[in-house]
């Protein structure tokens, strides 16, 4: 199975001399520290506007562009959350180097009267799993090593936060206070949507500091998920799966043989989940053989007075809005021959603003396929579903082909994460993404199939990659 890692990615920086001054004395050998960065909100956050990202100045850390208007703090209110960020620093005294973790470029520490001096680019070091994708640039930072073995140091830079593309800027001072690395690693796991039970989602395993080497995800039937073979990004988190489906009811565990920090204390190898159980086999009859209310998330249409799309019964999923979550996963038995799948569709209370739907398909152990189900221009009809006036877009028929790993079974998963506006602020725009009313699912021979979308993210799902949020 193939992994898709968004980790560990290190900043050397060295450390050189100033002018005709002689290069400050170092402690002889490599020391690693673990540092805590206290943020305190310097000025008025900034709203930069939709999809700048970073563009309200040239440097991050200046201040807003002229036309940028003064907005709410990153928490919706008058402070900063959170507070603070832990990293480990690692300095090598005898090659005057030190390496950041989690930051995305090189960078120079140059010696300076208290200290050290970061200069050009200034590292990025992400904040973590936080609900607002918070990220902390980091500029005229100082840093110094006292007899004891500590480490203090000061700046300037600020806190970049992604409100679901609306990007908001707060500067910050920093404070930092370092201590020698002494415990090991501390490694959580979570699903990429907050549910490490899910198979299709994959799960992500996120370390506190460096490690020496990749850790990997074995199953208990053998299988492995193996080392990535690149790491990205400043978060020292490690995604397993997500373009791969891996088994339903299967335990997983972490192995973390021989891992350590850079400062040489082990993993502590204690990370194990189990997957939820095989989502229900339903029959190509369109839904009419099921006698329950619910299946998974999904309701069962079966009133007379409900949109049904054909015979007796539909599966209908309802509007998601802000702040909460659908999960829907169907099996599928595969016919001899079979080349297609194919489903009819319309959509629920969706408008020219809404996005669009998808649907991720896969046999267990084979690459993650997604189909996408677009709203209709044209104009919307009207129902009632449980006593509410609902807009219905045109019945549809979507076919997409069955991936070339497909075994037996075919798994269908419809999954949405909206996430909450928590830390959104006022005036910012909110989202619900339309329902859908879905029949007549089967797999067959044959059938105009489509071309399925690349695997690795639903394209409009607002929570189900995180890099979506970035």
């Amino acid at each position: 199975m193939k992994v898709r890692a968004t980790g560990l990615l290190l900043v050397v920086a060295t450390l050189v001399n100033c002018g005709d001054k002689k290069p400050m004395t170092l402690f002889s050998g490599r020391r690693s520290f673990v540092v805590t960065s206290t943020l305190t909100v310097t000025g008025p956050a900034i709203d930069c506007g939709t999809g700048i990202a970073l563009g309200c100045a040239s440097d991050p850390s200046i201040g807003p562009a002229s036309d940028a208007s003064t907005g709410p703090a990153i928490d919706g209110g008058t402070g900063l959350s959170p507070t603070s960020q832990v990293f480990t620093l690692i300095v090598d005294g005898d090659q005057k180097t030190a390496i950041w973790a989690g930051a995305s470029e090189s960078s120079t520490l140059q010696p300076s009267a208290d200290g050290f001096l970061l200069v050009r680019s200034p590292p990025i070091l992400g904040l973590g799993n936080t609900p607002c994708g918070q990220t902390v640039y980091y500029k005229d930072l100082t840093v110094t090593f006292d007899a004891s073995g500590g480490l203090s140091g000061h700046g300037s830079g600020l806190v970049e936060t992604n409100n679901f593309g609306d990007y908001i800027h707060t500067p910050v001072a920093m404070s930092l206070v370092g201590v020698p690395d002494t415990v090991p690693p501390t490694l959580t796991l979570t699903g990429q949507n907050d549910d490490p039970t899910d198979p299709f989602n994959g799960v992500a395993v996120t370390s506190s500091e460096p490690l020496s080497a990749a850790p990997v995800l074995r199953s208990a039937e053998g299988d492995i998920v193996p080392v990535p073979a690149n790491v990205s990004g400043g978060d020292l988190t490690y995604e397993f799966g997500g373009n791969v489906l891996l088994r339903y009811g299967e335990q997983y565990r972490v192995d973390l043989s021989g891992v350590s920090d850079l400062a040489g204390n082990a993993a502590v190898d204690n990370l194990t989940y189990t997957t939820r159980p095989p989502p229900p086999l339903v029959a190509p009859d369109g839904f009419e053989s099921v006698t329950d209310a619910m299946l998974g998330d999904a309701q069962v249409l079966s009133d007379p007075a409900d949109p049904i799309i054909s015979g007796t019964r539909s599966l209908y999923i309802p509007p998601v809005p802000q702040g909460s979550r659908v999960l829907v996963a169907l099996r599928l038995a595969i016919p001899p021959g079979a080349t297609t799948i194919s489903l009819a569709y319309r959509t629920v209370n969706a408008d020219a603003s809404s996005p669009g739907s998808a649907i991720g398909y896969a046999s267990v152990g084979g690459r993650l396929s997604f189909g996408g189900l677009p709203n209709s221009s044209d104009a919307p009809a009207t129902g009632v579903i449980g006593g509410t006036q609902v807009t219905l877009g045109p019945v549809t028929m979507a076919t997409m082909p069955l991936p070339p790993d497909a075994t037996d079974e075919i798994v269908i998963h419809y999954f949405v994460a909206n996430p909450s506006t928590a830390c959104a602020g006022p005036g910012l725009p909110t989202t619900t993404f339309p329902g859908l009313i879905i029949d007549d699912l089967r797999v067959s021979v044959g059938g105009d199939a489509g071309t399925p979308v690349d695997a690795g993210a639903y394209p409009t799902d607002a929570g189900r990659d995180a890099d979506a949020h970035d």
